[in-house]
């Protein structure tokens, strides 16, 4: 019997399966994964092949996860900002909890709508899925001990 629609069909739902020799490696299988993240299963097989874990998203984690353990995306929401603020405060005072001095032409912090967050642009995911058993570690600073953690510079 062919497919008429000529599209394979990914799903397990039904249908009683054996384990496959990743599910043995990694304790849960590849479709399931792919599902999770809305990814074709090639693409979780490639991240095996390229970061050694299926629960690797990046090869590493950018600056600001890697200073504060969280993505642009979710400091700029803590701070009410925007992401490419949030940027260019740590790219240029070493710190996106710097706060401006106030000048006269300054009357502070002004709120937006957040109206980025609709925007494709700015929803990236972290570099490690929850399930990466450095993640908790990430998230806590631990992983990387060398970098300044979550601390805002004393001016």
């Amino acid at each position: 019997m062919s497919n008429p629609t000529g599209k394979r069909n990914l799903s397990t739902k039904g249908f009683k399966r054996s384990k496959s020799a990743f599910e043995h490696v990694w304790g849960i299988h590849v479709l399931e994964i792919a599902e999770m993240e809305g990814k074709h299963p090639e693409a979780i097989y490639q991240r095996v092949y390229r970061f050694g874990s299926p629960f690797q998203r990046k090869l590493k984690p950018s600056a600001i996860e890697k200073h504060y353990g969280k993505t642009r995306e979710e400091l700029a929401t803590e701070l009410g900002m925007h992401p490419l603020t949030v940027e260019q405060k740590h790219r240029k005072q070493g710190s996106a909890y710097h706060k401006w001095p106030r000048t006269e032409s300054s009357k502070g912090w002004t709120t937006t709508d957040h109206s980025w967050k609709t925007n494709p642009k700015f929803t990236t995911d972290p570099w490690l899925m929850e399930l990466h058993p450095d993640y908790e570690d990430w998230r806590a600073g631990k992983l990387f001990a060398d970098v300044h953690q979550n601390k805002p510079l004393d001016y």
